[in-house]
């Protein structure tokens, strides 16, 4: 299949000639107002529904309806391989710490468990209904899964074997993630709860939110101190962790919010949303940075369908998208 990869920053193509976008300066909140659209990647033949970046962020994962695995150069903008093995189509994405495995989950059930560098499938697992989505613990030791079928599960992802289930939802799960420093698993579900669990007992030790429409999305500050929300309600609320405490509730959106992540500095914080929008804001004064998309400039004008997936790159040069629009764009800042 011929890639339909597309450049679209004149400039940068330049400076790189044919060989992709290199050298971008890091994404700050002095910058993020010039944040455009650097390229955009289109060989996906159906809706994009999760991105991640290996952890040394030289490659780029992407899945979604199409079944498929795509790992990305993302300074080359190239294909590196792609490989399937879902049933369905694949709902989430998670890379190990080390960056060797890569955890799928599916509308089929099932969690997957890939080699990085071959695709080939280690092991896998299944929940009772479409896996929502997965996450690694810093250290690699654990990683939990979340889905329709109400529940959370914990296993090792070595062996892929489920460890401990936690059964206490009232509905779905929609996502599971780790504090940075592993002590802490957080969970939001459509009852509209956010849940904090002690990882080592599983057990519940703060519940936050308002237990009324669905969050959808959750994200923790690299830092550890803010825990960032959004849902069916269209409102980003950043918390304080430790206290519980409401910050700010934000908006900007007029669709649900369904994606939400921290640069890794801990300056910024973009949401994505089923509005098409991204929204790019200050965790500590609650203040709106930029929003995308902006018709006033080609390289701003954005996903033409919702946003499901948003990833910083790790060395926070680059920010990934992915859209039911089928496609997968990557943001910066001209060279």
């Amino acid at each position: 299949m011929i890639k339909k990869i597309v450049s679209i920053l004149l400039f940068a193509q330049l400076l790189v000639g044919c060989n992709g976008v290199k050298n971008l300066p890091v994404i700050t909140l002095e910058n993020i107002d010039k944040i455009n659209q650097i390229s955009l990647i289109e060989d996906h033949v159906r809706g994009v529904n999760a991105v991640s970046w290996s952890p040394d962020g030289k490659v780029l994962a992407s899945a979604g309806e199409d079944m498929t695995i795509f790992l990305w150069d993302p300074d080359a903008v190239e294909e590196i391989r792609r490989w399937g093995g879902h049933s369905l189509g694949i709902t989430c994405l998670a890379y190990s710490p080390n960056g060797n495995l890569l955890a799928s989950g599916s509308r089929d059930s099932t969690v997957i468990l890939w080699d990085t560098e071959t695709g080939s499938m280690l092991g896998s697992f299944a929940h009772n209904d479409q896996v929502k989505a997965v996450a690694f613990s810093p250290d690699g030791k654990l990683l939990a899964s979340a889905g329709r079928d109400k529940t959370v599960i914990i296993s090792d992802p070595d062996s892929a074997t489920p460890i401990h289930t936690i059964t206490s939802f009232n509905d779905d799960v929609n996502s599971v993630i780790f504090s940075s420093d592993g002590t802490l698993m957080v969970t939001a579900d459509s009852d509209g709860n956010i849940s904090l669990w002690n990882v080592e007992s599983c057990e519940q030790v703060k519940v936050l939110g308002d237990g009324k429409l669905a969050v959808l999305a959750i994200a923790i500050s690299p830092d550890g101190k803010i825990l960032a929300s959004g849902g069916l309600d269209t409102k980003v609320r950043l918390w304080d962790i430790e206290s519980g405490e409401l910050l700010f509730t934000l908006s900007a959106h007029i669709g649900s919010i369904n994606t939400l992540a921290f640069s890794p500095d801990n300056r910024i914080l973009a949401s994505g949303s089923q509005d098409f929008g991204i929204a790019f804001w200050n965790p500590l004064n609650g203040d709106r940075l930029a929003v995308l998309p902006d018709f006033s400039t080609i390289s701003r004008r954005g996903h033409s369908s919702e946003v499901n997936s948003i990833a910083w790159r790790p060395d926070g040069t680059m920010l990934a998208s992915a859209s039911y629009d089928e496609t997968v764009m990557l943001w910066g800042i001209n060279p």
